[in-house]
């Protein structure tokens, strides 16, 4: 899948490259697009990624992080 290609590239990149509301919305995609396909590894590195502490979510309130691993959770309840 393309989009999840790219979603990954820009998680990837050197953290002071891309800003973090960029990095934060393409985690969000990117959970979007793994669950649509059921990536198990994906999921699980995303929901890694989202807990991190300095990682794309250091900083913010924590709503958006949230929201994140709830959709998650879901589809990793789907999933399996």
């Amino acid at each position: 899948m393309q989009a999840a290609k790219r979603f990954d590239a820009v998680l990837d990149a050197p953290k002071g490259e891309l800003t973090p509301r960029v990095r934060r919305e393409a985690l969000r995609q990117r959970a979007v697009a793994a669950c649509a396909t059921g990536d198990k590894d994906a999921i699980e590195r995303l929901r890694a990624l989202a807990n991190d502490p300095d990682g794309v979510y250091a900083g913010s309130a924590g709503g958006r992080r949230d929201g994140v691993l709830r959709l998650l959770s879901r589809c990793n309840a789907m999933a399996k």
